[in-house]
């Protein structure tokens, strides 16, 4: 009971040698020590006044914290920048009502507030684009004759990609969309002496789904792995040509396949300005498939077959592009 009188007899002791001052931010602490970090004993409002030591109204410049007392009669410390001094004279013009800038201690939303609030509910959409390069399958048409020449060349190509945010998802993590790829490659082959020769121009476009999850995120990247199928259109140009006889044909062998496929890529956060740059690879399953002219040979005697046959093979695809997100 003596220690409660004695508080408040120092209190209004101080309040009766004290200068006014009002709280110009949204809320202000009463610190138990000068240092932001330290225990808050109070907080007040703004508008609502406090009493400092008459001599910090006589100095020029303020110090960082200055000494008040909270409601208990407890010495106290509060910033100086969260407080304007009621001095009665020219000094008050000095110093505005209002915090300078962005009130540090306002943690209300700007209104309107969003009618999903606490809640994210962003409906992202990814499109990338990117260039590909992938190993050559190998699986030339069977021309029956021994090779003295084999020219292989790698697939490329691009690779479009659009995925939306499934709705259910509250961690921004697994996507949804479509995925579509143009690739091309240029085989040459020599048999015997040289005088056959042939080449092969084969090309494929694809189209299916993808599902994609991000298995490591930060701030500045994502890592993420995904798998799907696609709808696959292939179209093989073959030119054979005997130099001894003169004689030289092109035919058109086309065909369909499914291939499923598994991804991992990386997503580099806005690396550059309004766009994530993307790095990864495709592994695509391909199955045994065949190829058939579109029409009948006109030299039958140039060609062992109307079918390309291309075995099963794996086939891996390096991709290198740019998202955005909207």
């Amino acid at each position: 009971m003596k220690n409660i009188l004695l508080s408040c007899l120092l209190f209004f002791s101080f309040k009766a040698k004290a200068e006014e001052a009002f709280i110009i931010v949204f809320q202000a602490p009463l610190l138990k020590e000068p240092n932001l970090k330290s225990t808050v004993l109070q907080v007040k409002r703004k508008g609502e006044r406090i009493y400092i030591p008459t001599y910090y109204a006589k100095e020029t410049f303020l110090p960082e914290f200055l000494e008040t007392y909270d409601r208990t009669g407890q010495l106290a410390y509060i910033p100086s920048k969260f407080i304007k001094l009621i001095t009665n004279d020219d000094k008050e013009y000095l110093s505005s009502i209002n915090y300078e800038s962005n009130d540090p201690t306002d943690y209300r939303l700007t209104e309107p507030i969003p009618r999903n609030y606490p809640f994210l509910d962003h409906t992202f959409i990814k499109a990338s684009f990117a260039l590909t390069y992938g190993n050559s399958n190998k699986s030339p048409f069977n021309y029956n004759r021994n090779y003295s020449r084999q020219d292989y060349s790698p697939e490329t190509g691009g690779r479009f990609t659009v995925t939306k945010k499934i709705n259910y998802d509250s961690y921004d993590r697994y996507y949804l969309g479509l995925t579509m790829q143009a690739a091309s490659m240029r085989n040459y082959f020599e048999f015997g002496t040289g005088v056959f020769h042939a080449s092969e121009q084969r090309s494929s476009l694809k189209l299916g789904p993808i599902f994609t999850m991000d298995a490591v995120r930060t701030e500045k990247y994502r890592l993420s792995i995904g798998t799907g199928f696609t709808y696959n259109y292939h179209k093989s140009v073959i030119n054979v040509n005997n130099y001894t006889t003169g004689y030289g044909e092109q035919r058109f062998f086309v065909g369909t396949s499914i291939s499923p496929f598994v991804s991992s890529f990386i997503q580099l956060e806005k690396l550059i300005p309004y766009f994530d740059v993307v790095a990864g690879a495709d592994i695509f399953m391909n199955f045994t498939k065949k190829l058939k002219a579109d029409e009948i040979a006109q030299f039958p005697e140039l060609w062992n077959s109307d079918e390309v046959n291309e075995p099963f093979k794996p086939q891996a695809n390096l991709f290198l592009g740019v998202q955005v997100k909207y």
